[in-house]
């Protein structure tokens, strides 16, 4: 085999080599979550039935630590917030199709910073689409992207700017609420 031939048998195996191992990794991630999310409903059941003690929490870290000494993420404040995951993401299927894209790290980030569920879901949307890093999903929260957006979107269109064939000056005229308002007398005074 020539030097040309042999460099790119070994750029294509490094390639195939590093695909593997991000696909290796995205699964591993997903099961993660998955865990993590399971634990939590086991945690919320719990909490049901009986109060969950600052104790309770230090006991199950210490023995999970003890059984499971090299994983990482089962310190009382994960497993903290894998209750408050499963409180807020009861949905399996929204966590095995969409979070378990994302890393624990935006999760936790979600779960402290964005308390807003709308916000949250743009923030989940706009992190898988445009693949931001945790670091870059942390400005963009703290720099308020979100409520910026949402902001400049409703401030760009003055009201003048409904027009009579807009689908919304349609959907203004059809609508029962504001028609029934328009039906009944006010009496002032």
């Amino acid at each position: 085999m020539n030097k040309e031939n042999f460099k790119n048998l070994i750029a294509h195996y490094e390639f195939a080599l590093h695909a593997g191992q991000l696909h290796a990794a995205m699964n591993v991630n997903r099961e993660l979550i998955l865990l993590y999310h399971q634990i939590g409903i086991t945690l919320v059941e719990l909490g049901k039935k009986e109060r969950l003690t600052q104790e309770f929490f230090a006991n199950l870290q210490k023995n999970l630590k003890k059984n499971f000494p090299t994983l990482k993420g089962l310190d009382t404040d994960n497993l903290l917030y894998m209750q408050q995951f499963a409180e807020e993401y009861s949905c399996v299927d929204f966590v095995q199709e969409v979070l378990s894209q994302l890393t624990w790290g935006h999760i936790v980030l979600f779960l402290s910073n964005v308390r807003n569920l709308v916000s949250r879901r743009w923030y989940i949307c706009q992190t898988i689409y445009n693949g931001w890093s945790k670091e870059t999903l942390s400005n963009r929260i703290h720099n308020r992207l979100f409520e910026r957006q949402t902001e400049k979107l409703v401030f760009q269109r003055k009201k003048s700017d409904v027009t009579v064939d807009s689908p919304l000056s349609y959907e203004l005229t059809q609508d029962p609420h504001i028609m029934s308002f328009f039906k009944n007398n006010i009496v002032m005074g």
